[in-house]
């Protein structure tokens, strides 16, 4: 079952949300350490990807929204996948800008 629009809409958002944060602190530390923060090894876009995730499930247990989601039947893969998706095109974003330039 897919999730009512308004509640795809906000939580797609989010994950764009969560993403830009996540991003920009890794691209930081990557900065810092001297390399290059937009062309990411294969490796560490995944660990991007599953920091966003994670990130995501983080905010929803912090604001006691895990059991209304349950409530309304939508299920945590589909959750994960409102987080992911943001994060997947964003870091697809990135790297097509980055192999352009």
């Amino acid at each position: 079952m897919l999730p009512n629009r308004l509640v795809t809409t906000l939580m797609l958002r989010r994950g764009a949300r969560v993403w830009m944060l996540a991003r920009v602190a890794v691209s930081g530390l990557i900065f810092l350490s001297g390399d290059d923060p937009f062309r990411l090894p294969f490796s560490t876009t995944v660990g991007v990807l599953l920091i966003c995730v994670t990130l995501g499930y983080v905010e929803l247990h912090l604001n006691h929204e895990r059991d209304l989601f349950g409530n309304l039947g939508i299920k945590r893969r589909s959750v994960a996948g409102l987080f992911l998706g943001p994060a997947l095109l964003g870091e697809l974003l990135v790297r097509g800008v980055a192999s352009a330039v």
